[in-house]
C-alpha cells in the first residue's frame, strides 16, 4: 500500500466511506472514532491526518492545535473535517493545513489528500 492517511470520524459511515475511497486510490488507510490514534502517532507514522472537528473526546480543532504546539508533530499535514459553516475559519484559527467540508463530494476528497500526500 501508500501512504498512510489516518481518518479519525466519530461516524462510523464516514470513517467506512473514506477508507473505501482512499484504499481504492491505493492509500492505506487507518480509523479512529476517537482521539486515541492522536496519541499513538509516533506508532502509526501517518503522512496524513484528516481530523473530524466533533468528536465524543473532544474539538478536532483543539486536537490540532496541540499538533501543531509540539515540535514532534507540527510537521505532520492535518485537515480539519466538519459541516461548521465556519469551517474556513476553525481551520486557520487551529493551524490546519486544510479543510473539507461535510457533506464532501468524492473528488474533492481525491484532490485535497493529493495535495498532501
Amino acid at each position: 500500500m501508500g501512504k498512510r492517511i489516518l481518518v479519525i470520524d466519530d461516524n462510523k459511515d464516514i470513517l467506512d466511506l473514506m477508507r473505501y475511497v482512499l484504499e481504492g486510490e491505493g492509500y492505506s488507510v487507518i480509523t479512529g472514532r476517537d482521539s486515541k490514534p492522536l496519541r499513538e502517532l509516533h506508532i502509526l507514522c501517518p503522512d496524513l491526518i484528516l481530523l473530524d472537528n466533533r468528536l465524543a473526546d473532544g474539538s478536532g480543532g483543539h486536537f490540532c492545535q496541540q499538533l501543531k504546539a509540539d515540535p514532534s508533530t507540527r510537521h505532520l499535514p492535518v485537515v480539519l473535517v466538519s459541516a461548521n459553516t465556519d469551517l474556513p475559519g476553525m481551520a486557520t484559527s487551529c493551524g490546519a493545513d486544510g479543510y473539507l467540508s461535510k457533506p464532501f463530494n468524492i473528488r474533492d476528497l481525491w484532490e485535497l489528500v493529493g495535495r498532501f500526500v
